[in-house]
């Protein structure tokens, strides 16, 4: 009987510990909630994380204040976990309640038919102070975007040669007095840049004999002055710039990539060409045909190590101030996926909290995320397109039409 009984006990000891096992292996992946974090370096594989719902891995913090149309633009930025803004195609709108409700601040204004009346690049230093890019033309605001005022720059929007012209893009330093702008304007076509081919109609003038080119300003004194920072060759259209200090600059474009060194713009060195002329560095890749390809998103966390992501897919790195670079992957040129009319995806969209731990949203509009400088990429989301990202110390969020995500990170180099 002692034996009998002894079994017995064995049995339902081992009976519960195999339940309880179980149950341990169905508890689902905990949820990410306010002050903890996210640690990808124990998450799933990426073939197994596409199947977790985002709420899993992300933290809603609240609807859109409008709806998202399709080939809508939409970028956002916090400067604290209370206080950001959200931009959606001509609207800017501002939370206090880190994206629980939204307030109206900003209409750009409308510039007719055919010409993109949009919000384009905002930049906030701190709560009150920050700059905006909107039709083509610039303004700043002291009172957290209440009220904005028109900053005179030095050249005009021009509205009749084909696509609008104007302001297109801007680096303001934390000091909100220092800042870069590029300006667009109209061009005649030279020989050598039609023996190619034309070059894409939203580059070109209605007639097709002028083309968009940049010119880069250089303010000291919030925009009262502006001092012409030319680039070192013949310029086409710069997409982006982007600046760390009053010493350290980057921009790039069509005209290729550029840094900043002793007051002038120096081209990024690439000594293979094929016989085009055109790098062998693929995120260095400049194509002005349908579609255009060229480098449009930069990204330094200092003042040696930064990143370079491409319209063709291809990303690139620098451990030398962006002079010379080496493409590290083309993962984030995503699969061509034909999601059908949506928002537009405006391009990848890279961001880095150190040298080695970084986020972006690829060409398909997946979430993903690097823990090795970018060399390999995790799919964290793919349920549906992102549409905008930003980082700012150890937050980040995301935007969806689904509505403002955050999510937490920590450094995995301790710099």
């Amino acid at each position: 009987m002692k034996r009998l009984a002894f079994r017995i006990l064995v049995a339902v000891v081992t009976f519960l510990f195999g339940l309880g096992v179980a149950q341990v292996n169905l508890t689902p992946p905990r949820r990410a909630t306010m002050g903890s974090t996210v640690d990808l370096s124990v998450m799933p594989s990426a073939a197994a994380i596409g199947e977790i719902p985002v709420s899993n891995l992300l933290e809603k913090v609240g609807d859109l204040p409008a709806a998202v149309g399709d080939n809508a633009r939409v970028r956002v930025q916090f400067v604290s976990k209370e206080i950001g803004w959200l931009s959606i195609d001509r609207v800017l709108w501002g939370t206090s309640d880190g994206g629980k409700s939204w307030d109206r601040l900003f209409t750009a204004p409308d510039l007719g038919a055919n010409k993109e009346s949009l919000i384009g690049r905002f930049q906030f230093q701190n709560e009150d102070a920050g700059w905006m890019i909107a039709s083509f033309k610039l303004y700043r605001t002291a009172d957290r975007g209440m009220t904005w005022s028109l900053v005179p720059t030095p050249v005009s929007a021009d509205l009749g040669h084909g696509p609008a012209a104007g302001v297109s893009d801007l680096a303001v330093l934390e000091d909100g007095r220092h800042a870069w702008l590029v300006v667009d304007g109209y061009r005649p076509q030279s020989a050598g840049e039609n023996r190619y081919g034309e070059y894409h109609q939203q580059y070109s003038s209605a007639d097709g004999k002028k083309i968009l080119a940049s010119r880069i300003y250089y303010t000291e004194d919030a925009g009262r002055n502006w001092s012409y920072r030319p680039l070192s060759t013949r310029t086409s259209k710069v997409l982006r710039i982007e600046a760390l200090d009053r010493h350290h600059a980057w921009a790039s474009g069509l005209s290729g990539m550029f840094y900043f060194q002793q007051g002038r713009w120096i081209p990024a060195a690439n000594d293979a060409a094929d016989p085009r002329n055109f790098g062998l560095v693929n995120s260095l890749s400049v194509s002005v045909s349908a579609p255009s390809e060229a480098p449009d998103r930069i990204f330094f966390v200092d003042s040696r190590v930064g990143w370079l992501a491409n319209r063709n897919g291809y990303l690139g790195k620098t451990l030398d101030g962006g002079r010379t670079w080496t493409d590290v992957t083309r993962e984030l040129g995503g699969k061509g996926i034909d999601r059908g009319p949506g928002p537009a995806l405006d391009g990848m969209k890279v961001q880095f909290s150190d040298r080695y731990y970084g986020w972006a949203i690829d060409g398909d509009g997946n979430l993903v995320a690097t823990y090795d400088g970018g060399v390999s990429w995790q799919v964290v989301d793919e349920t549906e397109p992102w549409l905008d990202i930003f980082l700012d110390g150890h937050s980040g969020w995301v935007v969806s039409r689904r509505g403002v995500f955050r999510f937490y990170i920590e450094s995995q180099c301790g710099c």
